[in-house]
């Protein structure tokens, strides 16, 4: 059995065997849960800006998530026409954007209409303090 598998029985949801901060592309399970908590209707669970990204969550919730940036994150494959249709119709309610000068895969007119569309999630609302790099926007 593997490693993952075996926690997931054991009850323990920290996203592909990471323990502690989150790295860059990764997101605690804490966040996990506060998403879970929140997704409501939605389709998506989150929106990031990699499948790489996105794996971690999808075996430790069980939930779609959109890799905005294909595979690598290096495929700038969201527009903000498409990201507005997603919140407008309730399809997602939160995005992951790089809080710095990274913005791979992520267009940056995508990552400007977060910045000025979004409500940043601090961190205590899912009991973090470090994002590893990353923003969780609520949208809508």
């Amino acid at each position: 059995m593997t490693q993952v598998m075996e926690r997931r029985i054991a009850g323990d949801r920290t996203p592909a065997g990471h323990r502690g901060t989150p790295r860059r592309g990764q997101m605690s399970a804490e966040m996990v849960e506060y998403l879970e908590a929140e997704q409501g209707d939605a389709t998506w669970l989150v929106a990031v800006d990699s499948a790489q990204s996105a794996a971690s969550i999808i075996l430790s919730s069980g939930k779609p998530v959109i890799a905005m940036g294909g595979f690598t994150g290096g495929d700038p494959a969201m527009t903000v026409a498409k990201l507005e249709e997603y919140v407008s119709s309730g399809q997602l309610k939160y995005i992951l954007i790089s809080d710095g000068d990274d913005r791979r895969g992520t267009d940056s007119s995508v990552t400007d209409w977060v910045k000025a569309n979004g409500t940043l999630v601090d961190g205590s609302a899912y009991g973090g303090t470090d994002s590893g790099g990353q923003a969780l926007n609520k949208l809508g």
